[in-house]
């Protein structure tokens, strides 16, 4: 086991329980939609560098369009629906209905994806 994975690991973990304490705290005085264009804003400067550095050409430019826009659509909608959670229901209720999106993602796949479970 490399203990430089599990450092990490644990300090994305911090860094994860972190923001939602801080959406928590901050949800009882701004909007939903204000927390995330900031939430988005401040992660903004590194995905720019992160683009930058990327030696693939044209890797921003989609293969399929309409694609890519359902997925934003759909992005956005969890992101209010998991921000305004946060901010009014128990860290540990919000949480619990987190978890069971590996369960409802595999009910999903067999009528939407046609896969076999």
């Amino acid at each position: 086991m490399d203990l430089r994975g599990v450092l990490y690991a644990l300090a994305a973990f911090a860094i994860f329980a972190t923001h939602d304490a801080i959406i928590k705290t901050l949800g009882q005085g701004y909007s939903p939609i204000q927390l995330i264009f900031f939430s988005t804003l401040f992660g903004f400067p590194l995905v720019t560098l992160m683009l930058m550095h990327d030696p693939t050409r044209g890797n921003l430019r989609p293969v399929h369009p309409v694609w890519v826009g359902i997925r934003t659509a759909a992005t956005v909608g969890a992101s209010l629906c998991v921000f305004y959670a946060f901010s009014v229901l128990p860290l540990a209720q919000t949480y619990a209905i987190l978890f069971t999106m590996p369960l409802i993602i595999t009910v999903l796949a067999v009528p939407m994806l046609g896969e076999r479970i």
